[in-house]
């Protein structure tokens, strides 16, 4: 990927670049113009294997796309021993949870061969969600689709997103701490 931050710190992309974050299913469904809004603040990185990226507990201030290598999801027991919860490798995404509700992270990240990822700004990002519910509706369909819940009573179906659901979030610019975030608002 060749994005290249300019002086206003805002992505200067390419068709092919466009092109890689489609393969992303979170944005398989994002026109240019919309992940060049979407994106604003990216920074592409590569790290060493054993590099933390968050700790459990750290506030959200990005989440990650991998393009290349492994990345770990780990949380902490009591007694100190390192429990593996996911790992993630080319072409998922990980840490948008967080950054959607602006929660610390509840578990920490780490590097697990050399890995190619791009960081997303969550402040950019979730701006412009606010500012375009249209496109919030499309990345919440996508975290759906991506992360069904299955309903043992139906066995095994996957929550359903419709318009009803969506008009029952805001996105508030000041959810939590003065972050921005994505919450039910009251009375919808």
């Amino acid at each position: 990927m060749n994005a290249i931050m300019n002086a206003m710190g805002k992505n200067v992309l390419s068709g092919a670049d466009y092109d890689e974050l489609r393969r992303f299913d979170l944005f398989s469904n994002f026109a240019n113009d919309e992940l060049h809004r979407l994106l604003r603040g990216t920074a592409h990185r590569t790290y060493r294997r054993g590099k933390v990226l968050f700790v459990q507990g750290d506030r959200p201030e990005w989440f990650f796309l991998v393009l290349s290598g492994r990345v770990k999801l780990v949380q902490m027991a009591e007694s100190g021993d390192e429990g593996i919860v996911d790992i993630f490798g080319a072409g998922q995404s990980f840490g948008e949870a967080a950054v959607l509700t602006a929660r610390p992270f509840p578990m920490g990240a780490e590097v697990m061969t050399d890995s190619r990822l791009i960081q997303v700004a969550a402040e950019p990002f979730l701006a412009e969600l606010a500012r375009v519910p249209a496109l919030a509706f499309k990345v919440l369909a996508n975290l759906v689709r991506l992360h069904p819940a299955p309903d043992s009573r139906a066995g095994g179906v996957a929550i359903q997103v419709t318009a009803s659901a969506v008009r029952g979030l805001s996105f508030d610019a000041h959810a939590v701490d003065g972050r921005a975030g994505c919450r039910a608002a009251a009375g919808r």
